[in-house]
């Protein structure tokens, strides 16, 4: 390893460092006691001619800087007003980014805020330490601007946060932000401003001169692609995008190009190095001129964690040019996300860090092997070229995309070849525009037609290549041994120990490979023989069976006008690999009116009561090639041994001597349960889920409470306990997963570190 690349490393064990810290929640103090101590060590050995030691010395310092540096983010999170959740009052704050406008009949606009103090309905004024956000019913009058003190009345609502695997981070990324809660105004007199703080003038700079620039480039570019232009020069305000687009860039693979990144900084470099050479201005003058313009771009984007990547590669870059050395990608990129790092860890758990990172990483390691392999191809060397940069930035980053997307696009490779190159001149002559729109209006003119029509072309192209067939590869998840075996098989091509002469290493390099291949066998060959998850869906519940190789999904609305339940559970079924479930069990009994649940994926059968028929007109709309049952009572079998039994409330699923019931309110007397059983329920708001007669009939060896935080919930909670039932509830633990394995009953509670319980066993 070159002592060059010990910056990269470092990078890599401060990582590690932070991730331990959040899971095992490890004070700063002891950490940065051990890591003072590691240092001193390596200097020492460093000193003493102990090369190795002493590289092996710093990164385990750098992995407890990570823990310390994780522990002292965690001590300011609490030292925010966290208990003000649920507090009513009169809040005064300060905005501090621009509005997210969301129009329709239930427009609303949101606007983050940095609150300063609450004064009560006694006229007790407490401060306040912490940012939230504020949604205002919005008719499409103008927002408020950034920098603008407001006086907020309302009550500020917590955040809740699902506990489910396969979905972005937003509990660290709010945590980055320092968002305490929201607060709800019932109407826009519940907003009053008064006039610019002075908090935040970059902000409110920002916002003036991309709305400038918005203006300016209106009379040259049809209004529905203008802001799909700003987007793309800018970043975010996705909700602006007209219909379809965002999708289509998610199903062909190149959604990152909305978010201002490494190729817009490219970009952007390329085009001031053009113009001080057409104004024929010394190399030494135009390079610190760019890592200014870069960072004053960055400023315009808002510093996100891809733009703030993208702007400390840059700054990197031009330094490495201006002292001639240019081939340290590598460095630069270690350097700027250990830099990111140091000043927020939270960005670790971002996954527009991880993506951005791990497509630049990629590129550096994957892009010069990748292109000599494409070499052998009969291609064009700009196709050769483009290929391997495509899939350089997709191969470290799969596991995440599948984690977070669930699905795999298809055809990036020529949405990368044709439609990003489209999308870049774009790109290219906005950012010309821009900046000859003050001094020479023609120019910017033209050059801003030529933007339109290229872009009308990529939008043209891009959303022919969506609406393919099987655009996007519905693959789910990787499992953990998966996720090594794929991670391992490319660090080994790109180990020289594999393809090099020492027999040694070429043998270690083997049975690495061998361990990774036989612990993803042994994954494989300890799958579950049937398995019940239940996911976290807050008032709602959902129940997702398989066994005897068919999938039921049950599910039952909590009746709120707003519901996540939906949107949660189909992100698990995804995430789980089931895309087409054999059928939908629905209870919309508790829903005032018809539900607003649909759940958009291929469904083979439905199976409704007589009451919840008479509400579920959306999901049959969703679903017209399912077919659909209405019972209020009966048997029902499927192929593979499994069979269902209700009586319109409850479900009874037995495959062989197992057994699962969902509590409906009501046993199912005339059903003798199989040897082992699991009871999956909840309470209601005013009714205990748990029947004494019921757990009479059923006597369950598991149970899974799904009924949220009610009156009745601990009492419902406490008679397991008492009886020794192994217990899992979706609101505390996050979803739970009662699984059958080598004859014995298993749990699951999700967490972030994977932690697994085997509870129980049968003999």
């Amino acid at each position: 390893m070159r002592e060059a690349y010990l910056i990269v490393w470092c990078a890599a064990a401060l990582s590690l460092g932070v991730w331990a810290a959040d899971a095992a929640e490890i004070p700063p103090v002891p950490a940065g006691v051990g890591g003072f101590f590691l240092a001193a060590l390596s200097l020492g050995l460093r000193a003493l001619g102990r090369k190795r030691a002493a590289w092996v010395c710093c990164l385990l310092f750098a992995c407890a800087a990570g823990m310390a540096r994780m522990g002292i983010a965690d001590t300011a999170w609490r030292a925010q007003s966290l208990r003000l959740a649920g507090a009513s009052g009169t809040f005064s704050a300060v905005i501090s980014g621009e509005a997210l406008c969301v129009s329709g009949p239930e427009g609303y606009v949101r606007y983050p805020a940095e609150a300063s103090s609450v004064r009560y309905g006694d006229g007790a004024v407490y401060p306040v330490r912490g940012a939230l956000y504020v949604y205002v019913p919005w008719s499409g009058e103008e927002p408020l601007a950034p920098d603008t003190a407001v006086s907020v009345t309302g009550t500020l609502s917590p955040f809740r946060f699902y506990k489910n695997p396969g979905k972005m981070d937003l509990e660290h990324r709010y945590r980055s932000r320092r968002l305490i809660g929201r607060i709800y105004a019932e109407a826009p007199g519940a907003v009053e401003a008064a006039g610019p703080a002075g908090e935040f003038p970059l902000e409110a700079l920002a916002a003036r001169v991309r709305g400038s620039v918005r203006a300016s480039f209106a009379p040259y570019v049809d209004g529905a692609r203008l802001s799909v232009l700003m987007t793309l020069l800018f970043g975010g305000h996705y909700d602006e995008l007209p219909e379809g687009v965002l999708e289509g860039f998610t199903a062909t693979g190149i959604v990152h190009i909305l978010s201002v990144s490494g190729s817009h900084m490219a970009l952007l470099f390329g085009f001031l190095c053009l113009l001080g050479r057409w104004l024929r201005l010394p190399e030494r003058a135009v390079l610190p001129l760019a890592a200014l313009a870069m960072l004053a771009y960055a400023a315009l984007a808002g510093f996100v964690p891809p733009v703030v990547r993208a702007a400390v590669m840059g700054v990197l870059a031009v330094a490495a040019l201006f002292f001639h050395r240019d081939r340290e990608a590598g460095i630069a990129l270690g350097t700027a996300a250990g830099a990111m790092l140091l000043w927020d860890p939270y960005y670790l758990f971002d996954v527009s860090f991880q993506l951005s990172v791990g497509a630049s990483a990629g590129i550096v390691l994957l892009y010069r092997p990748l292109l000599r392999a494409l070499r052998r191809l009969p291609l064009p060397e700009w196709a050769r070229q483009g290929t391997a940069m495509a899939l350089a930035a997709q191969l470290l980053t799969m596991p995440v995309v599948l984690w977070d997307f669930h699905r795999l696009p298809l055809y990036f490779l020529p949405a990368n070849l044709f439609v990003t190159p489209l999308l870049e001149g774009s790109i290219i002559a906005g950012l010309a525009a821009a900046f000859f729109a003050p001094v020479f209006t023609p120019l910017a003119g033209g050059l801003l037609q030529g933007a339109d029509y290229a872009l009308w072309g990529a939008l043209r192209l891009n959303g022919w290549l969506a609406s393919l067939p099987h655009a996007s590869l519905p693959a789910g998840g990787m499992a953990a041994a998966e996720t090594a075996l794929y991670y391992g098989a490319i660090i080994l091509a790109l180990t020289r120990g594999w393809w090099g002469a020492p027999p040694r290493r070429r043998a270690l390099a083997a049975g690495a490979l061998a361990a990774l291949l036989g612990g993803c066998g042994l994954s494989y060959a300890r799958r579950p023989e049937a398995e019940v998850f239940v996911p976290d869906l807050g008032t709602s519940r959902a129940a997702v069976l398989s066994a005897g190789g068919r999938t039921v999904v049950y599910y039952r609305d909590g009746g709120l006008p707003l519901d996540m339940g939906e949107r949660e559970l189909r992100s698990v079924l995804e995430y789980r690999g089931i895309f087409a479930p054999d059928v939908l069990i629905g209870d919309f009994t508790a829903c005032p009116g018809e539900t607003a649940f649909t759940l958009a994926l291929p469904v083979k059968e439905i199976w409704l009561s007589s009451a919840s028929a008479a509400k579920a007109a959306s999901v049959l709309a969703a679903h017209p090639e399912s077919a659909v049952r209405v019972t209020d009572g009966g048997r029902m079998a499927l192929s593979g041994g499994l069979s269902a039994a209700t009586d319109g409330r409850s479900w009874y699923f037995a495959w062989g001597e197992c057994a699962w019931f969902i509590d409906g309110g009501s046993p199912l007397r005339d059903v003798r349960p199989a040897a082992h059983r699991v009871w999956i329920g909840g309470a209601e708001p005013f009714r205990p889920a748990v029947n004494h007669d019921t757990m009479e009939w059923f006597l369950p060896e598991a149970a899974v409470y799904a009924g949220g935080r009610g009156a009745q919930s601990g009492e419902d909670r406490d008679w397991f306990l008492l009886s020794r039932i192994p217990l899992g509830d979706p609101s505390l633990d996050g979803m739970v997963t009662v699984l059958r394995r080598d004859g014995a009953w298993e749990m699951e509670k999700y967490s972030p570190s994977g932690m697994t319980e085997d509870f129980f066993s049968l003999k």
